[in-house]
């Protein structure tokens, strides 16, 4: 989540873009992204909907879903899951040949404008069309929207981050279309967000006092780019279950659920029981936690005090202050790993108390948290074009549309297509997924009244498709590929390509029981994913979505 946008935002434009809701736009393009449903930020929907309402601009979604922003679009791109990457260089063909690009913003700050020229005249219409099961007509429409609106601003997704074993060059991609029709750091565009006045996250984490880092990170190890500073959770799977290049043998989990949100979950199992020891903290028993030797109870978000959006390249921050106590021995995620600091024996970096914490974070804006509380949420001065003044934080002061970072790393210096995945006679579907609306994650399925809203866990399938297979509305269905099968409810829906099926994300079933881990395989698509390589060369994702697949009904 986040970090291929983000590393690869630092490697092109020195920042991550994020989109200027607060201007006027005429073009808004919502890439693997919907923020009515799926709304990380608190906000984000929320803006959204504002912007559409006040500026109706033209609206272009690319999704192989059709989402509730989908069927309001003016042009909705039913894009094969998994090709984001050739699609996005098929857009900066149409745009460079048809010179719909912003001339005067390319010559004087991209550095690579030539060597992206040529590199992108394969991607023909023609050719990316038969990749992404779209029309030519589609890919030249949409590119020139969104390259001739002025303003236009391009929305991306989580789903970006975890699409395919491409995700740095197809981010790579969507950064140089930013670029080149001038919408970057301009007003109704994609932002540069300057950070609110507060202590700087490099320095909450303490970056500096760990020199060493990096020749002690999985990163050098696995030829990854030593500037992420996450370790992507295969390659740490891999690690428990092989000891290369080291033993992990205790794991702490706060905030997550692997057995059901890591990729290939028979593998996480056999890392997790690998453990000598696994502590787990959580506001409820899940299959994880169910799993750990010790599980500590953690406070739920309304009954710990907390900063919102605090490190994330948004340009405010939100004051989240409880509203009860937690009960008995809960601890919030952070009191716990502040105890616990000082614990190990690290006292000079943690807190005597965790709320002195949120205080010192806050005091370069000249508030402490209760007057951050009363005020609500901080923003950071919002200024345009500041490119002009110091130029682009790259080495070369501008946009680097053929990165010299990428390059200097031993990737691919232009955004370059990853290998194609393809249905075939054993697999002849495509599977993509979504977080179901109702729930976070993995999150609350023992909610009896959002169990109820979403029913089963779904699939969707269309009509036509279903037909063929034999499969009725609220059939039982088995979800193969080469990694496993699950069972899903069919929920049958003209709402997705003939030849593309969407499974719901983190099914577990607390009612099923701690014995059996809370029945965690049976809907469990990441059963049907794989932590196996190959891996995105930069950042080692791994592909989540676009995942060759067969159904059948289930024998009754």
């Amino acid at each position: 989540c986040h970090m291929p946008r983000e590393l690869m935002g630092r490697f092109t434009c020195g920042f991550m873009p994020f989109p200027d809701y607060e201007s006027p736009t005429s073009c808004m393009v919502f890439w693997g992204s919907n923020p009515y449903y799926t709304n990380e930020e608190g906000m984000l929907g929320g803006m959204v909907q504002r912007a559409i309402r006040e500026y109706q601009p033209k609206l272009v979604v690319i999704d192989p879903f059709a989402t509730e922003i989908a069927q309001k679009a003016d042009l909705w791109l039913r894009v094969k899951p998994g090709t984001d990457d050739i699609l996005a260089l098929g857009f900066l063909h149409v745009i460079i040949n048809q010179g719909w690009y912003d001339n005067s913003f390319v010559r004087e700050w991209t550095a690579g404008f030539e060597a992206l020229t040529e590199h992108v005249q394969a991607y023909t219409p023609e050719k990316v069309a038969a990749a992404t099961w779209l029309r030519e007509d589609e890919i030249v429409e949409a590119a020139r929207l969104y390259s001739r609106s002025k303003p236009a601003l391009l929305q991306w997704g989580n789903a970006i981050d975890n699409n395919s074993t491409n995700s740095s060059q197809t981010c790579r991609a969507m950064l140089c279309l930013m670029a080149v029709t001038g919408n970057l750091d301009a007003p109704g565009g994609n932002l540069q967000a300057s950070p609110p006045k507060l202590m700087s996250a490099r320095e909450f984490v303490g970056v500096d006092h760990f020199p060493d880092r990096f020749k002690l990170s999985f990163h050098r190890h696995f030829g990854l780019s030593p500037a992420s500073p996450l370790i992507p959770n295969s390659l740490m799977i891999k690690t428990m279950l092989t000891g290369d290049p080291y033993p992990i043998r205790s794991l702490f989990v706060q905030g997550t659920n692997p057995l059901n949100s890591y990729a290939g979950s028979e593998q996480v199992y056999q890392a997790l029981m690998n453990l000598d020891f696994l502590m787990a903290a959580d506001v409820f028993m899940t299959p994880t936690a169910a799993l750990a030797d010790l599980v500590l109870p953690a406070a739920t978000n309304m009954e710990f005090n907390e900063i919102g959006q605090y490190g994330l390249p948004h340009g405010y921050v939100l004051a989240r202050p409880k509203i009860v106590d937690p009960p008995g021995e809960c601890w919030s995620d952070m009191k716990i790993l502040n105890e616990l600091g000082k614990r190990l024996g690290l006292g000079e970096y943690f807190w005597d108390d965790v709320e002195m914490c949120l205080d010192e974070i806050m005091a370069p804006s000249g508030l402490d948290y209760a007057q951050f509380s009363e005020q609500g949420i901080l923003f950071a001065e919002k200024r345009y074009y500041k490119y002009k003044d110091k130029g682009f934080r790259t080495p070369s002061g501008k946009v680097e549309l053929y990165s010299s970072l990428m390059e200097k790393g031993g990737y691919a210096p232009l955004p370059t297509p990853g290998p194609a995945r393809n249905p075939d006679g054993t697999y002849p579907l495509m599977m993509t997924s979504a977080k179901p609306r109702f729930f976070f994650h993995s999150g609350y399925r023992h909610v009896e009244s959002l169990r109820q809203r979403h029913g089963e866990p779904k699939i969707v399938i269309h009509r036509e498709t279903a037909g063929r297979n034999d499969i009725a509305q609220g059939d039982r269905v088995v979800v193969s590929t080469r990694n496993g099968s699950i069972q899903l409810i069919a929920a049958l829906s003209d709402s997705v390509h003939p030849r593309v099926v969407m499974a719901d994300y983190g099914w577990w079933f607390p009612e099923k029981g701690e014995s059996s881990l809370f029945d965690w395989k049976t809907s469990n698509i990441n059963v049907l994913t794989s932590g196996d390589p190959p891996y995105d060369p930069v950042l080692a994702t791994t592909a989540l979505r676009g995942i060759p697949c067969r159904i059948e009904k289930q024998p009754s």
